[in-house]
């Protein structure tokens, strides 16, 4: 019986626990609205001659400071963690202000 119970715990409830984990989706909807009017940024364009608003989008806004090579290994990590996994979706955008 306990032998039973051992090889149940340990076969069995990884692959049910993956299954609930893995049938999550992430979704942006649910999230709330913690700033409901954001002022924009003016005439600011983009580097592809856009015009940068935050409305109605969800922004990562960041500030690179003076010294943007010492900075570079942020950068990176926003780009591999957050950038490439959800670059398709339309209403996500990175700002960074550069002086």
């Amino acid at each position: 019986m306990k032998k039973n119970i051992v090889l149940f715990v340990l076969f069995v409830l990884p692959i049910v626990a993956y299954l609930f984990f893995a049938s999550g989706v992430n979704s942006f909807t649910t999230l709330p609205i913690i700033t409901p009017k954001v002022a924009d940024f003016g005439h600011w364009k983009s580097l592809k001659n856009e015009k940068v608003s935050l409305d109605n989008k969800i922004t990562i806004l960041g500030f690179s400071g003076t010294e943007i090579l010492k900075n570079r290994g942020n950068f990176f990590n926003l780009n591999a963690k957050i950038y490439q996994r959800y670059h398709e979706f339309k209403d996500l955008q990175f700002v960074v202000v550069c002086p």
